[in-house]
């Protein structure tokens, strides 16, 4: 039983109750907040200082019996909440990139995005360029491999193309911060890597590489026309982007002026079929 003046009390509870009610409607679990929260020396020590040990240790305590700090982890589960917590800040950065683009960004908006503190963010990622680092590298890499398997696929060639494009393309109705997310980077890649580190001619370059062979397949299935692969197959990723440009900017440009969600998906659904034919004309067989 601990026993305080009641003045002190008020003061030393208040402070506990504080942290006890932030923990609990946190919407995160207890256990990784603590375990953040005791990074920081200078907390520690104005808690301890301002609270008392005895009160911190209580309200831990009252913390434990109701389940809000857990036992300790196995290895895996660690690494679980890791991944999850890495594709949760990933998410939020994403959203904010696709809003602000690298120079505006801020670690604080993407923390509150995720719904996480800040100072967690920078548990994973230890600054800006760090974590778009890493945002960038799992887009193209996510981005890449379906590529890759897209048109490892069997069937016709000119199908396999006709299917992507759709599928790319209607990514911006479903997830324009993606989409987004491709039409920014390229302005923003010299913020994350020097000139040295990346070559984005080499990366699409290997980006391509899948669909040059499918346009190669495709010629001698007589499903596309003859020509340059490697141009043909650039030409057509090339409509496709911008294709996915316009039919983002139109949708943003609608929404401005204050069309109707139904309007704006009326334009866009003529508009997207024009984008798909601009795109597969380039490989169309004559």
């Amino acid at each position: 039983m601990y026993s305080f003046s009641g003045n002190v009390l008020l003061t030393k509870g208040s402070i506990c109750m504080y942290l006890f009610e932030r923990i609990r409607n946190y919407n995160r679990d207890a256990y990784e907040f603590w375990s953040a929260w005791k990074l920081s020396a200078k907390t520690r020590s104005h808690l301890l200082k301002e609270a008392s040990i005895e009160v911190f240790l209580l309200t831990r305590m009252s913390m434990k019996n109701e389940g809000l700090i857990m036992s300790p982890r196995t290895k895996e589960q660690n690494e679980e909440i890791r991944k999850q917590r890495t594709q949760e800040i990933l998410q939020a950065a994403i959203h904010v990139y696709a809003e602000k683009g690298y120079a505006a960004s801020e670690i604080g908006e993407i923390a509150e995005r995720a719904g996480l503190a800040r100072g967690l963010v920078y548990h994973y990622f230890k600054n800006k360029q760090t974590l778009f680092r890493e945002l960038f590298e799992y887009v193209m890499e996510k981005t890449q491999q379906f590529t890759k398997t897209h048109f490892e696929q069997e069937g016709s060639a000119f199908d396999l193309f006709h299917t992507y494009a759709r599928i790319v393309c209607r990514q911006v109705l479903e997830e324009p911060a993606v989409s987004r997310f491709f039409t920014r980077i390229s302005l923003d890649v010299h913020y994350l890597y020097t000139a040295e580190q990346f070559s984005p001619f080499k990366w699409v370059k290997t980006f391509l590489q899948p669909m040059t062979q499918a346009v190669e397949k495709g010629m001698e299935q007589k499903t596309i026309r003859t020509g340059e692969a490697s141009l043909m197959a650039m030409q057509f990723w090339g409509a496709v982007s911008q294709g996915m440009n316009y039919l983002d900017q139109t949708k943003q440009d609608l929404a401005d002026q204050g069309a109707t969600a139904q309007e704006i998906n009326e334009q866009l659904k003529e508009l997207f079929e024009q984008v798909i034919e601009s795109a597969l004309f380039v490989i169309r067989p004559e």
